[in-house]
């Protein structure tokens, strides 16, 4: 039987409103080709008010990447590189991913995160979250659904063929 893809159709940015004001906008920033697998998954996430401030962001992915999977990952705010950056594999409100624990408190506010796989992923549509809080008030999740990012169903990397009907018994 043939190999078939499937391409996963997704956008390259999330934004996240409250009261018609967006509020947070994730945009992908590379890979540009989204027809080929990359190792390489950047975001530039801006906040676009003052209040609230971003608290943290997850990227969704599959439950087949694991820290393990991860070669580096690499934040900036305003420019300024963050040594050591803060992130985990979590889940959020039901949503499993890589979890940046960096917040961005000023209107205008730029973070960019750069997430190097040890293995290539196809491009394909993810569940991203964005955690709000203002001032003393209890954190505000925000989920989307449809952010680029390393998509699981298409692993170049998994080889397992259990499923083969080559066997000649």
């Amino acid at each position: 039987m043939d190999d078939v893809l499937i391409k996963q159709i997704c956008s390259n940015t999330a934004s996240f409103q409250s009261n018609g004001t967006t509020l947070i906008t994730i945009a992908q920033t590379s890979p540009t080709d989204i027809a080929n697998p990359a190792t390489v998954f950047c975001y530039r996430v801006t906040l676009h008010v003052n209040n609230p401030d971003l608290k943290y962001w997850l990227l969704g992915i599959c439950e087949n990447i694991t820290a393990d999977n991860i070669a580096q990952v690499t934040v900036s705010i305003n420019g300024n590189p963050v040594s050591n950056p803060n992130y985990e594999i979590t889940t959020v409100n039901g949503i499993y991913g890589i979890k940046i624990n960096h917040e961005l408190g000023s209107r205008n506010d730029v973070m960019i995160v750069c997430i190097t796989l040890n293995t290539a992923f196809e491009v394909g549509s993810n569940p991203v979250v964005a955690a709000t809080q203002q001032g003393n008030q209890s954190i505000v999740i925000h989920t989307g659904d449809d952010l680029c990012g390393p998509y699981c169903g298409m692993d170049p990397g998994d080889d397992d063929d259990d499923d083969d009907d080559d066997d000649d018994d």
